[in-house]
């Protein structure tokens, strides 16, 4: 039983990342977790790439079968399994193969209706891809910041995972194919 069942709550929380290409969302999510982890979460990651991407490399079998034409690929062994579709899903259709976890994070989907934390560098631009209100959190090595939601230094990954582990119960949740709001964004600061 996840943790969202054992709370009461129905779906698994979805909280997105947000920031420019070089806002340091990747280095986030990959910090964060370890730290969710060792508080018995368990962890899904999905990001979304604004271009075309191959896992297979050539000469591999995986590589070969998409180069024969193959609509899907799957690569399985005992540890691990990876699936390869020749076509774009929708996040949704991305969500629902995700199964047993806890949480999941999402790296970019900055236009999906989902619960969001902002992420911003100095050296990138010190630009939030919406404005701050739209976001429950802030991660930003930004100087003086004084904005309405909790501003976390990108080395405090332990504070921001207490913060996502405490409020996740009102994130954005997914569950039957349908992403689910929470009835108002702000209790998530709370």
């Amino acid at each position: 039983m996840g943790a969202a069942e054992r709370s009461g709550v129905r779906g698994i929380p979805v909280v997105a990342f947000a920031g420019y290409s070089g806002s340091g969302k990747t280095t986030v999510i990959a910090a964060l977790i370890p730290h969710l982890r060792r508080r018995g979460l368990r962890v899904a990651v999905v990001k979304h790439a604004a271009h075309s991407f191959d896992m297979s490399h050539p000469g591999k079998d995986s590589w070969q079968f998409s180069q024969a034409g193959a609509e899907v690929s799957v690569i399985s062994s005992p540890e691990q399994t990876a699936l390869v579709e020749r076509r774009a899903l929708q996040l949704a259709e991305v969500l629902e193969r995700i199964r047993d976890v806890d949480l999941i994070l999402v790296e970019g989907h900055k236009n999906e209706p989902l619960t969001q934390i902002g992420v911003c560098r100095a050296a990138s631009g010190n630009h939030f891809t919406a404005p701050v209100e739209r976001f429950i959190a802030v991660v930003s090595d930004l100087e003086e910041l004084s904005l309405p939601v909790p501003v976390f230094a990108f080395g405090d990954t332990e504070a921001l995972a207490g913060f996502l582990a405490e409020r996740k119960d009102m994130f954005t949740r997914f569950a039957d194919g349908i992403l689910e709001h929470p009835a108002n964004t702000a209790q998530a600061q709370q």
